[in-house]
């Protein structure tokens, strides 16, 4: 198979701590890299120091101070020069009016489009992601997206690019599947002052999010002597947890850790009695398949495209519904051989979403958007 030159849009890897699109675009580049099949180069405002796969990757920095100077002027002239055969977009937005070679443009959900902000982005801002999305969604070659559910969605609010929209998927990275022996879990327990046991919760605390759901499930519990552990920046939200934890008397059974670094991740994961996404909605859910991959339990809501990733290799209970997820809770931690069935299963769902299989379908976008030398259609409305 002949390499294509791919230009991939690499900002998102500048996010501290990393979140979803930076996990998604450090994974992608990981195993685009190691697909041996793409000759790939990043363009990002600060290329210093981006790897991927222990590798300083070819990198071209974007100068212009503002940012629409950078995407819609600098953008085109680099890739031309560059030669690019593609350019990949990998968080949503970011394309050009025009651009000299066929784009990609992964558009992970409408999340932004089905809930308020949180917090609430000025009027520029909001003005920024609505002119950005339209360029993207209208001038993109190919849409690719992670999830049938998140499909769905994008074809509702865009019906016009049902033809150009392909469900190419999201991967976890290997290091997920490589085993955790027990004393790294012991020492990670120590280090972090962690409960005994504990249910875990790894990702962002905004309202969609729904953590409230799960610290009142936790305090309904009745089996004892469980803790509960929350990752993530709070942020803003750091009040609105604190309360709820004291309204269900579990000031005392509560670790908060606000941040986790990648190389702490798979112990922490591998060392909770069951892992819980109570999210309202998720375009994916990576950290349900994460926790699979360590062999742990794990019990989403049916928010969006959770139950849809996660398959029949987890507990699922009705969104909000707190009752329904302590009595799951329950059963999970006390009836060793249904949590046991959960994690076969999960290991095996966790296996088809490893980044050297998913890869493969990106790489069959570029090769095919590549060849045909195809430009981004014709700046028509799409429908909405």
């Amino acid at each position: 198979m002949s390499r294509v030159r791919v230009c991939l849009l690499a900002d998102a890897l500048h996010d501290v701590p990393p979140r979803g699109l930076a996990r998604y675009t450090r994974g992608l580049c990981t195993a685009l890299l190691e697909s041996g099949t793409i000759d790939l180069e990043l363009i990002t405002h600060d290329p210093a120091g981006v790897r991927a796969a222990g590798t300083v990757l070819r990198g071209a920095r974007l100068t212009a101070r503002r940012e629409v100077a950078r995407e819609q002027i600098e953008l085109p002239r680099l890739l031309a020069r560059r030669g690019a055969a593609v350019l990949h977009a990998p968080a949503n937005r970011g394309l050009p009016l025009w651009a000299p070679c066929p784009t990609v443009v992964t558009r992970h959900d409408v999340i932004e489009r089905m809930f308020p902000a949180e917090p609430a982005s000025s009027w520029r801002a909001r003005c920024r992601t609505l002119y950005a999305d339209e360029i993207a969604m209208r001038r993109a070659t190919i849409v690719a997206t992670v999830s049938q559910t998140s499909r769905g969605d994008i074809v509702r609010r865009w019906p016009g690019l049902a033809s150009r929209l392909v469900v190419a998927g999201q991967g976890i990275e290997a290091r997920f599947f490589a085993g955790v022996a027990t004393a790294e879990r012991e020492q990670l327990r120590r280090r972090r002052d962690l409960p005994p046991r504990f249910v875990l919760y790894v990702g962002g605390f905004e309202p969609r999010k729904d953590v409230a759901t799960l610290i009142a499930a936790v305090g309904a519990c009745r089996v004892t002597g469980i803790g509960l552990v929350l990752v993530g920046a709070t942020g803003p939200w750091r009040g609105p947890i604190e309360r709820a934890v004291a309204g269900a008397r579990l000031q005392d059974r509560v670790r908060l850790l606000e941040f986790v670094g990648d190389d702490e991740l798979p112990a922490l994961y591998a060392a909770a009695a069951v892992v819980v996404c109570p999210s309202r909605y998720e375009g994916f859910g990576l950290p349900v398949v994460e926790a699979m991959a360590c062999g742990t339990p794990v019990i989403v809501s049916r928010g969006g495209a959770l139950p849809e990733i996660a398959g029949e290799a987890a507990a699922v209970f009705p969104v909000g519904d707190a009752g329904a997820l302590a009595r799951t809770l329950e059963r999970v931690l006390t009836e060793q051989t249904w949590a046991e069935a959960l994690v076969e299963r999960g290991l095996r769902r966790a296996d088809d979403h490893r980044w050297e299989r998913v890869v493969a379908r990106y790489v069959s976008i570029y090769h095919q958007v590549g060849r045909s030398g195809a430009l981004p259609p014709a700046a028509q409305p799409v429908p909405a």
